[in-house]
């Protein structure tokens, strides 16, 4: 359980915002990803499994812009 402080409203850690715009910023790029394939003939990407794995490489080579 979260802790409240005196407004009633929850507080959210450093590791949770970190978290957040981490997954964030992945599922974005991974929609951004699998457009071009979609509506660019010059875009290929051979099965879906492969999208996650480039998604996780864009987010990760923007670390610097996750980190609060």
């Amino acid at each position: 359980m979260q802790a409240q402080n005196e407004t009633g409203s929850r507080t959210i850690s450093a590791r949770q915002a970190i978290f957040s715009k981490y997954l964030t910023f992945t599922l974005v790029d991974l929609m951004v990803l699998n457009f071009f394939p979609e509506y660019w003939d010059k875009v290929t990407i051979t099965s879906f499994g492969v999208s996650p794995f480039c998604s996780d490489y864009f987010t990760s080579t923007t670390k610097n812009d996750l980190t609060p």
